[in-house]
This record gives C-alpha cells, sequence and structure tokens, in this order.
C-alpha cells in the first residue's frame, strides 16, 4: 500500500510539473502576442508541433529549449519550472 500511495504521489508531482512547463510556454507566447504559428517557424517546425510542446503531447528538445530560452530572453530552468527567476543568466560571448 506504501508502494501505491508513493507512485500516485511521484505521478501526481509529474503531472502537475509538466503542466505548469507547458503553461509557461503558452503564457509567454500570449505575453509576447505571438501565435503558435509564429514560434513554429522561429522554431522551423510545424505549428501542430509546437502545440503539442504546448499541451506536453511531445517531448520538447534541448536544443528547442536553447532557442526557446534565448527567444523569450529567459533561462531553460524557467522554461521547465525549476525556478521562477524569469530573468536570464549572462550569455557566453
Amino acid at each position: 500500500l506504501l508502494c501505491m500511495i508513493v507512485s500516485v504521489r511521484r505521478f501526481s508531482t509529474h503531472f502537475l510539473w509538466k503542466e505548469r512547463n507547458a503553461l509557461r510556454l503558452k503564457v509567454l507566447r500570449i505575453m509576447g502576442k505571438y501565435t503558435q504559428q509564429e514560434i513554429a517557424d522561429f522554431l522551423n517546425c510545424r505549428q501542430s508541433t509546437y502545440s503539442q510542446y504546448e499541451t506536453n503531447s511531445r517531448c520538447i528538445p534541448v536544443q528547442t529549449l536553447k532557442s526557446l530560452a534565448e527567444f523569450y530572453d529567459t533561462s531553460i530552468d524557467f522554461l521547465v519550472d525549476f525556478t521562477d527567476e524569469q530573468l536570464a543568466y549572462p550569455r557566453k560571448k
């Protein structure tokens, strides 16, 4: 029984993390007044692929996360909900 409780807690924590992660992408896009198509064009992917990133139906490749972080001038940590600090780290020159 304890094992089942731990498994459920891990699943729900993971689910919440995924939902917040997707919400951050959507909020950043809407705040910037961009369409999914505009972001998809920037990423050189289809709009349907980008939509899947926002709904967590598809994993986001690391290179895409880097591109999104640069586009929104934030960090990957913020995009994946490791921090609430939206400011980007200083970039390498």
